[in-house]
């Protein structure tokens, strides 16, 4: 009967087990190892390295928006899958845009809602935290009106300032 080596993601669910890592643990890190094979169309990671790694992570953060914990343990995934199952360095470690918290990729949407505020007589400080908060959830839920790939760019931003109560 003839043996077939087994399947990449096969050898990483084992390596896991070996290693003593939770199923849930196991799970996640499999589904970031496969997405990751998927975004370079299904190449296989022995002839990839740190440069595609550091094209996932960045388009994580990029495109996905994703937060910095959720691209270092999608990094940590890979990272395990080339030491431990590959058995090889991918090479220099990859330096990828990463997420901040507290920080926008969307500096026109985030900017233009200040922009207007100050117009309106706030300076700078008289908005509350609460407030930066809702501007920035406002500005992401726009993302697409903010990418250059999108038709569809509206002249307007709803929204509503209101002063701290004291």
């Amino acid at each position: 009967m003839d043996q077939r080596p087994r399947r990449l993601l096969d050898q990483t669910r084992d390596g896991l087990r070996e290693k003593g890592y939770s199923i849930h643990t196991e799970r996640s890190y499999v589904d970031w190892i496969r997405r990751f094979i998927l975004f370079h169309d299904k190449r296989h990671p022995r002839e990839m390295g740190a440069p595609e790694m550091g094209a996932y992570i960045t388009h994580l953060a990029v495109a996905l928006g994703v937060a910095a914990s959720t691209q270092q343990q999608a990094l940590s995934a890979l990272l395990l899958l080339y030491r431990e199952v590959l058995e090889q360095e991918p090479g220099r470690r990859p330096d990828p845009h990463r997420s901040q918290a507290g920080h926008l990729e969307l500096a026109a949407g985030y900017g233009a809602v200040y922009s207007e505020a100050r117009e309106e007589g706030w300076g700078e400080g008289q908005i509350s935290i609460p407030c930066s908060r809702a501007i920035m959830r406002l500005a992401r839920s726009r993302a697409s009106w903010f990418s250059p790939a999108s038709s569809h760019q509206p002249s307007t931003i709803s929204y509503s300032i209101s002063p701290r109560s004291t």
